[in-house]
Formats: C-alpha cells, structure tokens, sequence
C-alpha cells in the first residue's frame, strides 16, 4: 500500500508536508518480533514536493506487526476524511485464521510469540507521534515514545484489554479498501477462504458493528458450515 499525507503538497506550515507512507511485508525479519518477515507501514519524507526531491534516506518505521505466516498480508492504507491513517490487515495466513486471531482483540501468544492486530482495520494519527505510548497501543511499547497515537473516537481507545489502534475486525485478508470521496463511507474487499468473497460496506459514522464476522462468518454464510451466518 501506499498513501500520501492530504498535506503532502499543500503548505510548509502544515503537519504531513512531504509525507507519504508505504505498507509492505519486511524481507528481513526482526528476530526480536518474530521468526518471519513482519508487516510494517514507513514513513518517507521529501523536502520539496513540488521540486521532484528524492524521499529522505532516514525513513521511519511507523508500526511493525508479527505475522506468523507468509500469506493474508492485507497491506491497503488510506487517509480517511478525518484526516487519520487506516490500514488494513490480514488475518495472519495459513488457512481458516487456525489461530483465532481475526476475532481476538489483544494479544496473543503463538509459538512462544506475542501477535497481534491481525484480520483487523486500524485507524492510527500518524501526524501526532506520542512521547509515551498507552499501555493498550498493541503496537508501541507501553510508556514509551511511539510515532503515532490513537485517535479520540477509536472504539477501544479508553478499553484497557483491547488493542486501541483497532477500527474494525473480524476481517480475513482486507488487501484493497477505498473511500468513496463524496459521502465518506468505506467499502473493503475481503478475500474469502473456499467459496464465498466479501464486500463489505461502513457508512461514514456509522455505530453499528464493528464485527465483520470472520473465521465465524464467509461472507454471509457459516464457516466451516455452509449454513446461513
């Protein structure tokens, strides 16, 4: 994935100016994080945008994610109209989330691993990095600096045992998603697991369910079963 700040061309004097992000699986996994290539989204910045500047060489890694698996990366990021960063990722791979991961929202051990934020739409201020990180960012380090910070509004934001980056959940590998440019609303295309693809549809301020229902759910029918969800 890849998103410019809507400040990236606008005025010097604007936070984003210059920025644009990219969301992509790692070649070289942090040992550190897990024994697989993580998920990261980068932070590039150009000096000049209207002089065709090449992007700084000091990027900055915004949030990595451990992944356990190769496939269901997701990866789509865009800026919504409020301004905040969304991105969307997987459930973590292999097949049928066998993990439990797209329904979980903290952390999870696996293989002696801590995962976390997978089969999940985050919702993150990449503007307004935080000098000391709430002990439910899942993606920072409690207490320290981080370079991003939740957003008010953000469900789980005040939920002291739920990942506060979370926007939505319950999705399975999310890897395009879009925001239609007059009403705002959402509409993300999950890949399905055997027989069924989803689209599924938030309109902008929206209450409803966050829950977009997998591994319960394939699209609109039971998972494993066939039978109505």
């Amino acid at each position: 994935g890849m998103a410019f700040d809507p400040n990236f061309g606008v005025n010097p004097g604007l936070p984003g100016y210059g920025d644009f992000y990219l969301a992509f699986t790692s070649p070289t996994p942090n040992p550190t994080i897990s024994a697989f290539p993580e998920q990261l989204i980068r932070r590039y910045t150009v000096s000049d945008p209207s002089a065709n500047s090449a992007a700084s060489a000091t990027a900055v890694d915004v949030i990595r994610l451990p992944d356990p698996y190769s496939n269901h990366n997701g990866g789509d990021i865009h800026f919504g109209p409020d301004g905040y960063l969304y991105y969307a990722m997987g459930d973590g791979g292999s097949g049928g989330d066998p993990n439990g991961f797209a329904q979980d929202l903290w952390k999870k051990t696996f293989n002696s691993r801590s995962y976390y934020l997978l089969g999940k739409m985050m919702r993150l201020d990449v503007r307004n990095p935080t000098m000391s990180a709430a002990a439910n960012q899942c993606g920072a380090t409690a207490g320290q600096p981080a370079q991003y910070s939740i957003p008010p509004g953000n469900p789980y934001s005040a939920d002291a045992g739920k990942c506060a980056e979370i926007w939505l959940y319950g999705l399975r590998n999310p890897f395009r998603f879009s925001f239609a440019r007059v009403t705002g609303d959402v509409w993300i295309g999950d890949v399905g697991q055997q027989a069924f693809e989803e689209i599924d549809f938030r309109a902008a301020g929206s209450t409803e369910t966050l829950n977009y229902g997998w591994k319960m759910c394939e699209g609109l029918h039971g998972y494993p079963t066939a039978g109505a969800a």
